[in-house]
């Protein structure tokens, strides 16, 4: 628990559903409270800011992108929470535009779970 008496929480945002379970079983399993998203416009659907949390996304997916969700993010929160952006693709052009943009790490899958 944090000092504020909650739990962290990790919003995972990913379109494939495996890649969502093993995400959600990972962040579990360090005590934290996994909430999952199939989309990213799912996410900014239903979400509101919360004290402890972070969003891991990943970077390519149909519809809204991560780069895009991270643009939408920063436009409707004066500090937008940490974001990690997973992909399965090595994009070097990404990798460097969502740093610049302030996400939190970029993260290549597969995952180990370190």
């Amino acid at each position: 628990m944090t000092g504020r008496g909650h739990l962290p929480q990790v919003h995972l945002i990913d379109d494939d559903d495996i890649m969502l379970e093993l995400l959600v079983s990972l962040v579990e399993s360090i005590g934290a409270t996994a909430i999952a998203h199939p989309s990213a416009q799912a996410f900014l659907d239903q979400y509101c800011q919360s004290p402890c949390e972070c969003v891991v996304s990943d970077i390519r997916m149909p519809g809204i992108s991560g780069l895009h969700l991270q643009r939408a993010l920063q436009q409707r929160f004066a500090v937008p929470p940490p974001l990690i952006f997973v992909t399965g693709y090595a994009e070097v052009s990404a990798a460097v535009e969502s740093m610049k943009q302030g996400a939190f790490d970029f993260v290549e899958k597969p995952l180990d779970g370190h």
